[in-house]
């Protein structure tokens, strides 16, 4: 299947059971979508989202010659009105149902595009040019206006995280003991309680109470997001 017809599935929620688990792909798997989420080159980068009934987000992150290619494959299978670009940052926020946050980056990205262009329109001399960047405010107004109007309701819930408590607790540690050593051993102890078979480094005695405390701190704010 090519990436043209992966795009009309895809806005047509037509699914090919897939024997690797998505519900589409091209021939060279490197466009695919699962549920209401297009991906180009991997997960990293979501190209569209379905928010509603022909409604979309489109990701308009920089990217390269060929997920540009597949971007415009994309807008061929849906209406340009139906969509509202926004960075990674924010396709990102609303995968993980952090609305507000979709929002904050949605507005942000809109507000930089719109000042860039102002600043463009003051130093353009010829008629066309001002239009152009007169154009760009516009459309950024348009965008930020769109993405405030849009409603929380519409986003997916926020993911459980089974490993969050685990991960306030053990750090708790900093706060009911008295020594680096102590707040160590706390944190290994919640995070090998809340981790099943969870196997600490072979070396992992002889580091020094400061290499400890790192790498604990990373574990648990990796457990907290």
């Amino acid at each position: 299947m090519n990436t043209k017809q992966v795009c009309y599935n895809f806005t047509r929620g037509i699914k090919t059971n897939c024997q690797d688990g998505c519900d589409g792909h091209n021939s060279g798997h490197n466009v695919f979508y699962e549920g209401d989420i297009l991906y180009s080159y991997g997960y990293h980068y979501p190209l569209a989202i379905r928010v509603s009934v022909n409604k979309y987000l489109v990701n308009c992150s920089g990217y390269s010659n060929s997920t540009a290619r597949h971007t415009n494959h994309f807008y061929d299978a849906v209406s340009y009105s139906d969509c509202i670009q926004v960075p990674t940052s924010a396709m990102q926020a609303w995968k993980n149902g952090d609305f507000t946050q979709f929002q904050i980056e949605g507005v942000a990205y809109w507000n930089r595009e719109r000042l860039n262009a102002t600043d463009k329109i003051t130093r353009a001399r010829l008629d066309h040019t001002r239009a152009r960047w007169q154009s760009e405010i516009d459309s950024a107004q348009d965008n930020i206006k769109t993405i405030k109007a849009m409603k929380s309701d519409s986003a997916p819930k926020p993911k459980a995280n089974p490993f969050g408590a685990v991960a306030m607790v053990a750090k708790m540690g900093e706060l009911l003991t008295d020594t680096q050593t102590q707040a160590n051993d706390w944190k290994k102890r919640m995070i090998k309680a809340g981790i099943s078979g969870l196997i600490m480094p072979d070396d992992w005695d002889n580091l020094s109470e400061d290499e400890k405390t790192i790498r604990l701190d990373k574990v648990i704010k990796e457990m907290g997001k």
